[in-house]
């Protein structure tokens, strides 16, 4: 299993530094364009200038790649936030679980929401790192049009949502991929769903008295829990592709096209399955949820009757046929 370490308090002063030499190479390009016209002015004919038209396009590279070190600087600043403020999450779930009462009034599944939660966090900042780590070592590629070359360990490549075997692809292509790849559910996937699962049964379970409701509100949370897995990987296939047809028609390079593809997907699932549970949560405030469980009851109990009905007809049909065997036997 694939384990994840950041000491923030050096990362910190990593993006601290980084901070720091922006500031020191910010005013070098327009260093560069004066020196540019100095040299100008002092030498003319001869080599001069070719040498200030390379100072100019020098002065323009540094500043392109001081703007590509700020957004870096930001980037590394908040994955440390982002750690900080998962770590203090689960610190508060372990605290409240160690000082919840014995005989508290907070239901079991309340405390097993926020630890879920907390553990779909750490799984999402972990595609996150995953992702990024894979844009930064993508390369182009020459074989054919679009080409993207991924670079990376196996492990990193599967926490970024591509198939750990995947060492180029069209970038176009790339939403297909992982749309196929999400389809291949894992064992953590598996788990999750359960645990989900879980925690919406016995709160129904523990709402609702008669079979029949029972029945039905089970029935509606594992038609969520499975709607949910699928209607995420469609939805999130439909935005990524998307994005990627526009950065492809506005002529962006495959590599963008392709680490856009991957961040969009990313992005995409998280909000996806937010709104969903958004939605889900809307629905049993509101009493949406709770009407459909009526009415499923409702159902399920005359589905009963009528089966009873059914099993109570069929016996008076063949009571005749048993009671004459019975007197031919005699």
């Amino acid at each position: 299993m694939t384990r994840i370490h950041m000491d923030t308090e050096a990362v910190r002063e990593t993006a601290r530094l980084l901070d720091w030499t922006c500031g020191e190479l910010y005013y070098m390009p327009p260093k560069l364009k004066n020196l540019a016209g100095s040299l100008s002015s002092a030498w003319q004919g001869g080599r001069s200038g070719h040498y200030a038209g390379e100072l100019r396009r020098m002065g323009e590279i540094l500043q392109r790649e001081v703007i590509n070190l700020q957004r870096l600087a930001i980037r590394v600043r908040n994955e440390v936030e982002e750690w900080e403020g998962a770590d203090a999450a689960f610190g508060k779930v372990i605290s409240d679980i160690v000082n919840t009462p014995e005989k508290s009034d907070v239901p079991w599944w309340k405390v097993s929401e926020t630890l879920r939660g907390f553990v779909e966090d750490i799984g999402t900042i972990g595609s996150g790192l995953a992702i990024s780590s894979l844009i930064g070592g993508m390369a182009m590629g020459a074989s054919y049009t679009g080409q993207v070359i991924f670079k990376g360990g196996q492990s990193l490549k599967e926490m970024a949502g591509i198939s750990s075997h995947l060492t180029h692809i069209k970038a176009a292509n790339l939403p297909g991929h992982l749309l196929t790849q999400s389809k291949n559910i894992q064992g953590m996937e598996i788990l999750m769903g359960v645990w989900e699962f879980a925690e919406k049964g016995a709160k129904d379970w523990a709402q609702y008295e008669k079979g029949s409701e029972r029945a039905a509100a089970l029935s509606i949370d594992a038609l969520f829990v499975a709607g949910t897995a699928v209607t995420t990987q469609y939805a999130t296939y439909a935005i990524t592709t998307a994005g990627v047809s526009l950065l492809t028609a506005a002529g962006a390079p495959a590599i963008l096209v392709a680490g856009g593809g991957l961040a969009i997907w990313w992005g995409g699932s998280y909000l996806v399955k937010s709104a969903i549970d958004t939605g889900y949560e809307m629905a049993e405030s509101s009493g949406v949820k709770n009407s459909m469980v009526k009415a499923g009851g409702s159902l399920f109990e005359n589905i009963e009757k009528e089966i009873q009905k059914t099993a109570e007809a069929v016996d008076r049909f063949f009571e005749p046929v048993i009671q004459n065997s019975q007197v031919y036997e005699m």
